[in-house]
């Protein structure tokens, strides 16, 4: 009995090591190099420069249908419907689909070639919720573990090294205003 207690405590220090881990950041991998919040008519947009290098396994999982999601987390802002981006593959059309969300909207753009969507994330624009101009502070792109299908949850967590993206915090400039 002894024996078990102890197997199972050294089980959750070894997640919860794991698990701390899934917080540090990537910079390798993910990086914003611009980032303003600004007005797109009567709505706000998060406007965002970015470099992201996805590992070979998330790649693999994309071109398997497996959707790829990276959530935008406004420091400062309590916003439950924080901007986020899908990356989604459709063998069937043999697709590729780029879709933006946030403040209670989408939109999708297609692509051929996998490579066509990946350069359109070199720079992204992201309806946000009202006021986030103002509560704003920094803002960070980071993989979202939690969207993956239940069994890939697990192995993603146990080999953080080939699904960890996540950038440092970057602080948001000022919107020039006309």
């Amino acid at each position: 009995m002894r024996a078990l207690i102890s197997r199972l405590v050294a089980l959750c220090c070894s997640l919860a090591l794991c698990l701390l881990g899934c917080s540090a950041a990537t910079p390798e991998r993910a990086e914003i190099l611009h980032a303003q919040i600004g007005a797109d008519g009567a709505r706000e947009t998060l406007e965002v420069e970015q470099h992201l290098r996805f590992s070979a396994i998330m790649l693999e999982a994309l071109s398997n249908g497996i959707a790829l999601h990276l959530r935008y987390e406004l420091d400062g802002c309590d916003d439950p419907q924080a901007p986020r981006v899908v990356l989604t593959y459709s063998p069937l059309t043999d697709e590729y689909e780029l879709q933006r969300v946030g403040a209670g909207e989408s939109s999708q753009r297609r692509f051929a070639r996998r490579s066509a969507m990946l350069a359109a994330l070199r720079r992204v624009r992201l309806p946000v919720t009202a006021g986030s101009r103002d509560c704003a502070d920094n803002v960070r792109v980071s993989f979202d573990l939690a969207a993956l299908p239940t069994p890939l949850r697990l192995p993603a967590l146990i080999d953080r090294a080939d699904w960890a993206l996540q950038s440092a915090p970057f602080a948001l400039l000022e919107a020039n205003t006309p």
